[in-house]
């Protein structure tokens, strides 16, 4: 199956003219924000990624996945809860035995470990009760865990020390009365005040001007006993309102951006009124004042805005909104769009169904911004329910399809694929450019995919 190096002079010719498309097509296309396939991504009926997050278990900083799917990997099948490494999917242990539905990092005075929280009630064999640390080889609970699903995960110090804050639906911490929000300082958990009237969706830290402070959006109108609509603020010590707050509807997702004004929170969800002004499912709060983002989001339905993340894909630093809308400030975006601090726009043709989750993350061809949900393309490229968004990769070693070394993907590199074709191999070395030990289908996608472009 290899390439003959010394074949006919048509056979040269159609080498070159190959070698010419593939460098308009990829090399150029590549330095020009688009999308990009999660090759082997969860697939079947009901398949959602619902949160990701970035974790280095001690072999190498990778994106993790969870939601309500199932991975078939080399490894068994990843129950959902997967890691992805750049080139392949791997389980975490026999995963958990329901829906994932937050992923967070945190260090409990032990080293860091990726915590998960969800539906689930065991993670492996290991009883958790809706929340669970993965050390990067097995599942430990905290503690007896809470009473209701878990929503969201944030990383806070109050002034006592970083602690692991979780938000959702249970009423119940360790064992304690905990309405809606709790605490973890690596051995037990408190209560924020008397907590939350209704179910917080997003927990993010802001500093307002006045320090630091754990923000909590949702459906809910008491935070502490005091009124405040959807969104609150609490300073390790007690709870207050964000002006008018929002109304309309609930608040998905928190996220901190500075626009060139500063940083500022911004939220977003399906609510429509930000301070008691129009705010079509986004607004921003500079720690005085709501303020819209232009026109907001319109169309489609459900929860308008349910994921928000800032990324510079080589335009520079911007926020991006994912979920369930057609259009932003009057621009046509599919589910996915791009706020500059001035004006939106769009990513390309967009997704194909609905956005949950945003996260950054670099599989070593650059930074990328990554989508999870429940779509099955993205771009108008077949992508199952996970895919990203990249400008221009930068420059590193290895090179995605690079088998050897020369920071070009080029003949040489399909012939070394094809020479070793269905061989298992030495992780890493000839054709195995995944790094899984086998020369096989997923090395030689990942040379064409990459075919014309130049690393360094």
């Amino acid at each position: 199956m290899a390439i003959d190096a010394g074949a006919s002079a048509a056979d040269g010719k159609l080498r070159h003219e190959f070698q010419a498309v593939a460098d308009a097509t990829n090399k150029g296309a590549r330095c020009t924000a688009q999308w990009f396939a999660v090759p082997g991504g969860p697939t079947g009926g009901n398949t959602t990624v619902r949160a990701l997050a970035s974790f280095d278990d001690g072999s190498g900083l990778a994106l993790y996945a969870g939601g309500s799917f199932g991975i078939n990997t080399g490894l068994g099948e990843a129950l959902r809860v997967a890691k992805w490494n750049g080139h392949v999917w791997n389980p975490l242990g026999s995963g958990v035995d329901s829906n994932v539905d937050t992923l967070a990092v945190f260090d409990d005075g032990t080293g860091p470990a990726l915590y998960a929280g969800g539906q689930f009630r065991n993670a492996g064999s290991v009883p958790v009760d809706r929340i669970a640390k993965w050390d990067g080889s097995s599942w430990s609970p905290l503690g007896s865990g809470l009473n209701g699903r878990v929503l969201s995960l944030a990383v806070f110090d109050d002034g006592s020390g970083p602690a692991l804050y979780a938000c959702g639906e249970f009423f119940l911490a360790g064992g304690t009365q905990a309405n809606r929000i709790a605490k973890w300082d690596g051995a037990t958990w408190s209560p924020l005040g008397s907590g939350l009237s209704g179910s917080p969706n997003s927990l993010v830290v802001f500093d307002d001007g006045t320090g630091p402070a754990l923000y909590a959006a949702g459906e809910f109108f008491t935070a502490g006993g005091l009124s405040v609509n959807r969104i609150a603020k609490w300073d390790g010590v007690s709870w207050s309102s964000l002006g008018e707050g929002l109304t309309g509807s609930t608040v998905r997702d928190l996220e901190v951006f500075d626009d060139g004004n500063g940083p500022a929170l911004y939220a977003g969800g399906a609510f429509v009124t930000a301070g008691g002004q129009p705010a079509n499912r986004v607004a921003k709060w500079d720690g005085v004042s709501w303020s819209p983002l232009g026109a907001g989001l319109a169309g489609g339905t459900g929860p308008g805005a349910e994921a928000l993340k800032v990324f510079d894909d080589g335009s520079g630093l911007a926020l991006y909104v994912a979920g369930q809308f057609t259009s932003a400030g009057g621009v046509a975006a599919s589910r996915i769009a791009r706020w500059d601090g001035s004006a939106w726009s769009a990513l390309d043709s967009g997704l194909s169904a609905r956005a949950l989750e945003l996260a950054t993350f670099d599989d070593g061809s650059g930074p990328a911004l990554f989508v999870g949900g429940q779509f099955t393309s993205a771009g108008g490229i077949p992508s199952n329910r996970i895919a990203k968004w990249q400008g221009c990769p930068a420059t590193s070693t290895p090179c995605p399809g690079d088998t050897n070394g020369d920071g070009v993907i080029n003949f040489t590199d399909l012939n070394a694929v094809l020479t070793q074709f269905g061989q298992s191999v030495a992780p890493g070395s000839g054709g195995d450019v995944t790094g899984d030990g086998v020369v096989n289908f997923s090395d030689l996608n990942e040379v064409l995919s990459n075919f014309g472009n130049a690393c360094n």
